[in-house]
């Protein structure tokens, strides 16, 4: 699966990683925002979005 659909999209394809939202230790979070807010703060690798999105 290359591609996520959602019933709103802000920007073609990628609605469902903007608008939904999922809590996380009492603070509600994208997954856009898991990945760039907490993830990739966290361990600061270049490759972490190719794992998260791209690796099957």
């Amino acid at each position: 699966m290359t591609d996520v659909k959602a019933p709103v999209e802000g920007v073609k394809g990628m609605g469902f990683f903007y608008r939904l939202r999922f809590e996380f230790g009492r603070k509600r979070y994208s997954l856009l925002s898991v990945e760039n807010d907490v993830i990739r703060k966290k361990y600061k690798d270049a490759r972490i979005h190719f794992v998260l999105n791209c690796a099957n």
